[in-house]
């Protein structure tokens, strides 16, 4: 049988508890967390439920905890220092230096699709001229594209070249 939210908790009797109580038990569930997480808490300073965070716990070798301890958070780490191999990336080719041909190719190959996917949306009583034209464009700019590929490998290794 489930307890309606509306209804008092058995033994409580409708009760609300008082502030002592609340301490108290808040002072027992912090002091089971901190003993399954091997905190040592100061038997003299009972954390309050306001001031979690500057209640005196301290961990058992007074070092900063570490991200494997299970007491830091998810920014309480430092990154390694990475190795500066003196790697440097070649420079960018000027944007006018591609090839006319391939640009046409991916114009067709790439914004063929397109201009068919707008002519069935935005104008799909389009002269037949302009399909057929849409159509040649995609298969022309598709047909570039593969013949243009390399057909052979440079070298013999099977791996990524780096």
């Amino acid at each position: 049988m489930s307890r309606q939210p509306d209804e008092p908790r058995e033994g409580s009797a409708g009760q609300e508890p008082t502030d002592e109580e609340v301490d108290r038990r808040f002072a027992e569930l912090t002091a089971g967390l901190a003993d399954a997480v091997g905190i040592e808490v100061p038997s003299d300073e009972a954390p309050s439920p306001g001031d979690v965070g500057s209640a005196g716990l301290t961990a058992p070798d007074e070092e900063r905890a570490g991200p494997g301890d299970g007491l830091g958070g998810p920014r309480d780490y430092s990154l390694a220092e990475e190795p500066d191999e003196g790697f440097e990336p070649p420079e960018p080719e000027p944007l006018g230096s591609a090839e006319p041909v391939m640009v046409l190719a991916w114009l067709g190959a790439a914004g063929g699709p397109l201009v068919f996917l707008l002519l069935v949306l935005l104008w799909p009583s389009a002269p037949s001229a302009a399909w057929w034209a849409t159509l040649v464009a995609t298969l022309a700019g598709w047909g570039v594209v593969v013949w243009r590929l390399p057909r052979h490998r440079d070298g013999d290794d099977d791996g990524a070249v780096v």
